[in-house]
């Protein structure tokens, strides 16, 4: 029994000098704050940073364990990384469950023993949780971390290699290490919040391009079936009174003004008809490719401009209706940017249909024009077109392209992953 007791210390001791010989003093101040800021350049996620600096810490700092402990601003949003093997039970530790320890970290603002922290708390305040962990013999020293409003870490270090202290630079290394740490995590925090704020804009213009549609189609079927309908039935009325007086009544001047008023709503019914397929173009119904041929006929009828259409890949694949409202919107905007604009005398439209991409391109050889670096900026000058297709096609998850020089033309790309529609 003597032996053993003896021996047990002796055993200590000589495991903490082959320790030291191995792994002690081999950091100083650069290399740890070096090696700490490297570590936490690239994360922008919560969880892989707490894993990340708890390991580059364990490492850097020679120490035989680091556990660190995150709180998120949800109360479910609890992470815990350990690096190295304690041998104190941290597997079910959460900072939750440590809110008087975590405040007074928070306040002191510096690497702190667990006597400092039984010392400065009166232990009514403190929980059954709390007082145990605290006399976790292993337990060196506790960093406190600042996240944004009310999270935060607490990076939980173990003995050092070779049984060292922790000493005055130690504890200067320590507090860098926290301001680093503090300013990271906040900034992958302001990082997930401006992406979740892009994902809601997104979500939120993919609901107002819909409702728009919607109304687009709504509008469109009630002027077919409401207001065409009701020309139509004029125009006969007047018709069958004219046949029913006769024109040798009605004289010559008021047959005049009947003929004419039957022109201006025919007219008018005409004027109706090119409102409801650009509000909601019948030949969508029919898919993608008759949408654009019709588009494209309608185009040469009107300006006279020839255009050569090619479609290539696998017709037969079914393409989403928000996809193809997108494909039809944005090559009518190009054809009427170049019927206004372009003086052009070809048009070249190409479309490609692959299983996962839809690509198309739309070529005039026209005058061309100087795109500017920031392509929002047309807006200030009031040209919404080119903006409003790029945002089209990029709610779609797609990728839009523009190139144009004066006197070369121009050319329009727009590729749509069919897996990202809205259908």
């Amino acid at each position: 029994m003597i032996l053993v007791v003896v021996f047990h210390p002796l055993l200590r001791r000589l495991q903490n000098l082959v320790d030291y010989l191995l792994y002690g003093g081999w950091y100083d101040y650069p290399s740890v704050v070096g090696e700490v800021t490297h570590t936490l350049e690239n994360p922008t996620d919560i969880d892989l940073l707490v894993e990340m600096l708890s390991a580059s810490i364990q490492k850097s700092m020679r120490v035989y364990w680091a556990c660190l402990l995150w709180q998120g601003r949800r109360p479910n949003r609890s992470v815990v990384s350990i690096a190295g093997n304690p041998d104190t039970p941290f597997g079910d530790l959460q900072l939750r469950n440590l809110q008087s320890i975590a405040a007074y970290l928070q306040a002191s603002s510096h690497p702190t023993t667990s006597r400092d922290i039984l010392l400065a708390l009166d232990s009514e305040t403190l929980t059954a949780e709390e007082i145990n962990v605290l006399a976790y013999q292993s337990i060196r020293l506790w960093v406190s971390i600042r996240g944004l409003q009310n999270s935060m870490g607490i990076l939980i270090l173990g003995p050092k290699y070779g049984g060292d202290v922790f000493d005055a630079n130690d504890m200067e290394i320590l507090g860098v290490v926290s301001s680093q740490a503090s300013i990271a995590f906040q900034n992958v925090q302001l990082i997930n919040e401006l992406k979740a704020k892009a994902h809601e804009n997104e979500q939120f213009q993919k609901e107002i391009l819909r409702t728009r549609e919607e109304e687009r189609k709504r509008i469109s079927r009630e002027l077919h079936d409401q207001v065409i309908q009701a020309l139509v039935g004029l125009r006969y009325q007047i018709a069958h009174v004219q046949s029913a007086v006769g024109i040798t009544h009605l004289g010559a001047e008021n047959n005049q003004k009947v003929l004419t008023l039957q022109e201006d709503i025919a007219e008018l019914i005409q004027t109706t008809r090119t409102l409801c397929q650009n509000l909601r173009p019948p030949a969508l119904d029919l898919g993608l490719i008759p949408s654009i041929r019709s588009l494209l006929s309608r185009f040469e009828m009107k300006t006279g401009i020839e255009v050569a259409l090619l479609i290539e890949g696998e017709r037969t694949i079914n393409i989403g209706e928000d996809v193809a409202l997108c494909l039809f919107r944005c090559t009518n905007e190009a054809l009427s940017n170049i019927r206004r604009h372009a003086a052009a005398e070809a048009v070249a439209v190409e479309l490609c249909i692959q299983p996962e991409w839809v690509n198309f391109s739309i070529i005039d050889d026209g005058c061309g024009f100087y795109i500017p670096e920031r392509l929002g900026s047309l807006m200030e000058q009031e040209h919404f077109g080119l903006v409003s297709m790029r945002e089209r096609v990029e709610l779609l998850g797609g990728i839009f392209r523009i190139t144009s020089n004066p006197s070369q033309g121009t050319q329009l790309n727009v590729s749509i992953p069919l897996e990202n529609g809205l259908s």
